[in-house]
């Protein structure tokens, strides 16, 4: 069948129409696609799904700095051999969790020093001997040999202190003591005053060791802490007089022990600050004899020297910081003392003191 010219005019319009139709529909789809898609970009802002299975904006600064906190501070928990929570049981960061995460890890620079100060005869100062035994030989300052530093908590006794302090003149050898100042010190003032003429450091430890009045739910109370440590010092003075000024101190159950949480680790960095403010600066441990540690269960004399050879050669690097105690139920202390110092000198290790 012919169709004439007309017809064939008019169908072609008709075509043409709806192709052009068509286009202009595809046109604003593909616009209003475009201006999502710039809109996504522009706002940096890719679409993360939540716990509750729905979808909320966070930025991808946000989600790598998180990932980056929770990595850190599951690496720091299994070098302390404790627990940290980096979320709630829901599986959310709280905000309290999230203005903790910047201080999980205790990222502080070292006090700028003088490297002249650093050693003076056999002691050493506490904040780099710490930074020595936290980051090894990345940290400033870092010496090229092997050193020891022999401590002794809860003391002092009139039945342990004295054989160790024996010991430690027999060998030459100093230690540091961090004193448990509990009832009338005056009657171990003859203990306090031999420490610090045979040239040993003398520290503060507590003047209660009150695990819930320094930690109440298991998170350092600064007030408390501080005071504490302030009666002890009050304590020594009153035999040493007020020119003996502490500079070191050891928390009753070390640091690590009351980080458990993000509040607890915030808790604990204030505490730390607050100490350091009125002159004490911290150390915990990285070795230990075993004499008040319940995973020991050989405390025999010849129990605790192989405890402190074992903890030793799982410390990382060659700067030890090795934990024991003084006080008087420890008899076998000062016993397992002289293989320990054996062990040491056999193995190449200076002695010092901190300061």
């Amino acid at each position: 069948m012919k169709l004439s010219n007309k017809k064939i005019i008019s169908f072609s319009l008709v075509t043409m129409m709806f192709l052009s139709g068509c286009s202009l529909q595809n046109s604003a789809q593909t616009k209003e696609d475009l201006s999502k898609t710039t809109d996504s970009l522009a706002s940096g802002a890719p679409e993360v799904t939540t716990t509750a299975g729905t979808t909320s904006p966070q930025t991808l600064t946000e989600t790598t700095t998180a990932e980056t906190t929770t990595t850190e501070t599951s690496s720091t928990s299994q070098s302390t051999g404790t627990s940290s929570d980096t979320e709630t049981s829901s599986g959310t960061k709280t905000e309290d969790s999230k203005t903790d995460d910047t201080t999980a890890i205790d990222t502080k620079p070292l006090n700028p020093i003088n490297p002249d100060d650093i050693k003076s005869g056999d002691a050493y100062d506490t904040a780099t001997v710490r930074d020595w035994i936290k980051r090894g030989k990345e940290a400033d300052y870092f010496p090229d040999k092997k050193l020891v530093f022999l401590t002794f908590d809860d003391g002092p006794s009139g039945n342990v202190t004295p054989k160790v302090l024996d010991v430690l003149k027999k060998n030459n050898v100093h230690g540091t003591f961090f004193y448990y100042t509990y009832g009338d010190l005056s009657s171990r003032a003859d203990l306090v005053r031999r420490t610090a003429d045979e040239g040993h450091a003398n520290a503060i430890h507590t003047a209660s060791h009150d695990y819930k009045k320094l930690y109440p739910k298991r998170k350092a109370n600064v007030d408390a802490v501080v005071k504490d440590a302030q009666l002890a010092t009050e304590n020594i003075q009153d035999i040493l007089g007020t020119d003996w000024q502490p500079s070191v101190y050891r928390f009753p159950g070390g640091s690590f022990s009351w980080t458990g949480t993000k509040t607890a680790k915030k808790a604990m960095d204030d505490t730390k600050d607050a100490l350091s403010d009125i002159g004490l600066e911290y150390i915990d441990w990285n070795a230990l004899s075993g004499d008040s540690d319940l995973n020991n269960k050989d405390k025999s004399a010849d129990g605790l020297v192989k405890y402190a050879i074992k903890t030793t050669k799982q410390a990382p690097g060659y700067i030890i910081v090795l934990l024991m105690h003084d006080a008087g139920h420890l008899p076998n202390s000062p016993k397992a003392l002289q293989g320990i110092i054996d062990y040491y000198k056999e193995n190449g290790y200076e002695f010092g003191i901190l300061k």
